[in-house]
């Protein structure tokens, strides 16, 4: 029918009331419209990333209760592992960093990798972000270090979801 949507909660999670006591609540994710037609496909592939228990509601056009609600699952972050050069690089040198994240689909466009500094003179947190190429796992060839010295380490973040870090070097 139109208007019907289906909807991804996260159940289970516990949170303090006002009256200091604790109480499992229900929090809303994302919803979709229902395709006009009687069967489909819906894609939730861009909510936000929300680890724990989560369910799907159908829910019709104007009311607040479910027509059906689907078996709980549970969502876990991917894990991200990524290479950096072990040795000292010079400033201004090229180096290469690797990455692998264990996806059951290709990973997103949005994906990157923030190169990061830890000590040193210049400027802190990101100072360098590259694009993750096609495939789930690979090395990226970097035409030059970040002009100031320091350590550094790289991480990996999911730009489809909300730039969530997912490894680090």
């Amino acid at each position: 029918n139109e208007g019907d949507m289906v909807c991804l909660f996260k159940v289970g999670e516990k949170r303090v009331n006002s009256d200091g006591n604790e109480e499992e609540v229900e929090v809303w994710v994302e919803s979709q419209t229902v395709p006009s037609t009687d069967e489909g496909s819906i894609s939730f592939s861009k909510c936000a990333l929300s680890e724990g228990t989560h369910e799907f509601r159908y829910m019709m056009a104007g009311s607040d209760t479910p027509a059906c609600i689907s078996t709980s699952f549970v969502t876990v972050k991917p894990l991200a592992t990524i290479g950096v050069p072990s040795q000292v690089v010079p400033c201004g040198d090229p180096f290469t960093v690797s990455y692998a994240i264990p996806l059951t689909r290709p990973h997103s466009p949005d994906d990157w990798i923030g190169i990061y500094k830890l000590t040193g003179y210049g400027p802190n947190g990101c100072v360098m972000r590259i694009s993750v190429p096609d495939g789930n796992e690979g090395t990226i060839d970097i035409e030059h270090t970040p002009d100031f010295p320091g350590e550094y380490h790289a991480k990996y973040h999911l730009g489809a979801h909300s730039d969530a870090v997912v490894g680090t070097s």
